[in-house]
């Protein structure tokens, strides 16, 4: 139930939305007299799907935190069931082991019992993990303990679950956990790890103090970073920002496949396409375009998630559509830099454009010519046929050819304004209105309501 106290917390909003600087949320009175009511505001399912610009959005963050400043031993259980509820809420999988640990050491027995069972989400049993890493962190005494029930874990872990596991790899080299050294080597020799998250085992006994160098290369890390995850590989949490571009690019690489679209890049290139249309592409149309289709479209954690996912997919289209509107067209690009040469690649933004080309209803031929004109520009770049003939170009004359993409996309966009300006202008009528009571217009002699407006 709201009371006096918890209302000041539907006032918030996003104040203090970092990790580091939270609140003094004690100081509106709050004690364990309110613990129940704020389990509750965390568990709300309402709260959590709640606009992201709202004050309400950010209740439930607000009230963990709150129970982690009581320090309420009674909270611990509550909040462990809610683990594979809220383990797709990024805050959360951030900032619940910080409240398990400001909670304390009476969390470390509950935390123990849940990473024992089965059953539950990955990320959530990873959160369990590092409660209790953080929590030997704020209590020395307490680490002894924990490298045991993580060590413990590790003797006889899940195999499905490689994250999990290179995560607590992680945990253990956090706390310098040298004793538990054979189980991790007898870990990467049944290859029951993800190395990416901490390396291969050569790289564990370096950090342990178990070797000075390597004995083999360094294995290759990002190639198997960019191989295509399985669902238990999913990246761990959102980043802390408000940066658009860094946030599309989480959500396109969180729930990306061979069909979507692959990076901000493709994505721009694919509204500059959907803005140069002569016609309104629709929101319902081009979302599930950028996904390969309605039937590749994510299957969304939560409305949250999907409806902020949204929100910056319409602010980038705009802001495409402003730069047209502007003639300042400023493609996203990507580069790559040799040494003192960095060069351009246009090819993902290309074959976005392109596929936003393929959302255009046909068109008369005359209009067919002047985007011909325009995708001959571009189809080199995101085309097997096209990458032949660039490859045979020098390197000024692969420049000059991206340097004619942008004008030629103003060109296509000014082409159809007209139209677009046409679209958008309101019906007017060329008559005056006629009232329902005035004479009829056909001679009749009847009123307009008793004559040719029935046959209307």
């Amino acid at each position: 139930m709201v009371n006096e106290k918890t209302s000041i917390l539907f006032k918030l909003g996003n104040e203090s939305r970092n990790h580091e600087d939270w609140l003094d949320y004690l100081q509106y009175g709050f004690d364990e007299s309110d613990v129940q009511t704020l389990l509750g505001m965390v568990a709300d399912e309402s709260l959590h799907g709640a606009d992201i610009d709202s004050n309400e959005a950010w209740v439930p963050m607000h009230a963990w935190r709150t129970l982690g400043q009581i320090g309420s031993a009674e909270a611990v259980e509550p909040l462990l069931a809610l683990f594979d509820e809220i383990v797709d809420d990024d805050w959360a999988l951030s900032e619940f082991p910080i409240v398990m640990s400001m909670i304390g050491e009476s969390s470390i027995e509950p935390l123990t019992r849940y990473l024992r069972e089965s059953g539950h989400d990955e990320f959530s049993l990873v959160m369990a993990a590092d409660a209790l890493k953080t929590i030997a962190e704020s209590y020395p005494a307490s680490k002894e303990r924990i490298v045991r029930v993580l060590t413990t874990y590790l003797d006889a872990p899940d195999a499905s679950m490689l994250t999990l596991n290179g995560l607590i790899v992680v945990f253990l080299l956090d706390l310098e956990a040298k004793t538990s050294i054979e189980t991790l080597r007898r870990l990467y020799r049944n290859n029951q790890v993800d190395i990416t998250c901490a390396g291969d085992l050569e790289d564990v006994e370096i950090t342990l103090g178990f070797r000075a160098e390597r004995d083999t290369p360094r294995p290759h890390y990002e190639e198997q970073a960019e191989e295509p995850q399985e669902p238990h590989q999913r990246p761990v949490k959102r980043p802390q920002t408000e940066d658009v571009f860094e946030l599309l690019t989480y959500y396109l690489d969180r729930f990306g496949h061979d069909d979507s679209a692959l990076d901000v890049s493709e994505l721009d290139g694919f509204f500059a396409a959907l803005n140069c249309s002569p016609f309104v592409i629709p929101p319902s149309q081009w979302l599930d375009a950028i996904w390969g289709g309605e039937s590749l479209s994510p299957e969304w954690p939560s409305k949250k998630a999907y409806e902020e996912f949204t929100r910056l997919a319409f602010i980038h289209y705009h802001h495409v559509q402003e730069s047209l509107e502007q003639g300042k067209l400023d493609a996203i690009y990507l580069e790559r830099d040799e040494g003192e040469i960095t060069h351009i690649i246009v090819d993902e933004w290309c074959a976005g454009f392109l596929k936003g080309i393929d959302l255009w209803p046909p068109l008369p031929p005359q209009d067919v010519d002047q985007v011909a004109r325009c995708t001959q520009l571009i189809e080199p770049f995101a085309t097997e046929e096209g990458w032949a003939k660039i490859d045979a170009l020098s390197l000024e004359e692969v420049q000059a050819a991206q340097a004619r993409i942008e004008p030629a996309v103003e060109a296509l966009f000014q082409h159809f304004e007209a139209q677009r300006k046409l679209a958008r202008t309101p019906l007017k009528r060329d008559a005056p209105k006629i009232s329902r009571n005035d004479p009829c217009p056909c001679g009749s002699g009847k009123k307009y309501k008793k004559c040719c407006l029935n046959k209307s």
